[in-house]
């Protein structure tokens, strides 16, 4: 319970830091939603059952689409659960839909993900908000927030881990 409260309580902070004084677009240009939430199997507890409060007190304030699936990845091809397909991943996820939001993107993935390398944490990170940057077509005109899922606190963490604080200079 306490780990539901806190995700739903990290998105609507970021949407809510997220959110500046830019000029909205006309009716005509808007984009449907405020935000696009796309996520891992954390962010995907919003979309069950038992996250429809949640949901409900999120969607009180802000108009959003959720996209979550377990074993999604950030950049590279997403793992799967068992016998399931794997999930697209979230860049794969920012592209498609691009042009219906209109103020906020919240990536929460990367539990999944190696920790260094071209499909590490850190170029992950890197490769999302240049995808994301306003001023590309489709995009918002607000910088994206992408927070990566953290992991357990390991002796043998190398640069880029999420919890090194490294996507953090980016």
């Amino acid at each position: 319970m306490r780990s539901r409260f806190v995700v739903v309580l990290i998105l609507v902070a970021a949407l809510v830091v997220v959110r500046t004084g830019h000029e909205q677009p006309s009716p005509a240009e808007a984009a449907p939603v405020s935000a696009l939430l796309a996520g891992d199997s954390v962010m995907n507890g919003l979309a069950q059952s038992y996250g429809a409060n949640a949901r409900s007190m999120l969607a009180a304030r802000h108009s959003f689409l959720l996209e979550t699936a377990g074993c999604r990845r950030l950049i590279t091809t997403s793992c799967s659960i068992g016998s399931s397909p794997q999930p697209s991943n979230a860049l794969s996820v920012v592209r498609a839909r691009a042009g219906q939001y209109a103020h906020t993107l919240v990536v929460a993935a990367g539990y999944n993900d190696p920790s260094t390398g071209s499909v590490g944490v850190a170029t992950a990170v890197d490769v999302l908000i240049a995808e994301a940057m306003p001023g590309r077509p489709g995009r918002s005109n607000n910088p994206p927030v992408v927070t990566p899922a953290a992991r357990p606190a390991s002796n043998n963490r190398s640069v880029g881990d999420p919890l090194d604080g490294s996507h953090r200079q980016r």
